[in-house]
């Protein structure tokens, strides 16, 4: 459950209190702003998320600078070489950014992209469970196939790039 009277969102130009709406999917709550400002702190009180009576959320404040169309890049992604289901994640500065689940759909478009270089991985997901599965040597199952594109693509500002993943033949 969400207490709204332990959160407070802040216009930092007037201090004003901006209205906000929030949605719970799975394990994680999204929190929207009614009408956008720039620049804006988000506090979190302790206790404002509970998932049960003797678990209490921790603190949190934010500062959030919302970036201009033109300060944001696009990147659409093409996965259509691999023929199963794949976890995709976006990873920036050696940190996961965003994670996909992609079974049917093999195109995937990232809007309001930070400028700077992102990698991606990609995981072979065989039995369709949505997550990694590391293996299980008692009965000789294989981990899931990682594999890791390391070569940066440069994200810049009120740029769309077009980025295709596929394995790197390396002839023998």
């Amino acid at each position: 459950s969400i207490d709204t009277t332990k959160i407070k969102w802040i216009n930092t130009a007037d201090t004003s209190i901006i209205e906000f709406e929030y949605i719970i999917n799975r394990n994680k709550v999204y929190f929207m702003p009614k009408t956008n400002y720039l620049k804006s702190k988000l506090e979190i009180a302790i206790g404002a998320v509970n998932v049960d009576p003797d678990w209490k959320s921790l603190p949190l404040n934010v500062n959030i600078v919302k970036l201009a169309q033109n300060e944001v890049g696009i990147l659409n992604i093409n996965t259509s070489y691999y023929q199963t289901p794949i976890i995709l994640d976006v990873i920036k500065a050696n940190k996961v950014v965003q994670t996909f689940y992609l079974d049917k759909v093999k195109n995937v478009q990232l809007k309001d992209l930070i400028p700077g270089e992102y990698t991606f991985k990609i995981i072979l997901d065989n039995n369709n469970n949505r997550r990694w599965d590391t293996g299980n040597f008692e009965t000789l199952t294989q981990p899931e196939q990682i594999e890791m594109y390391s070569t940066p693509v440069k994200v810049r500002g009120n740029w769309e790039m077009d980025v295709l993943l596929e394995p790197t033949k390396i002839d023998e």
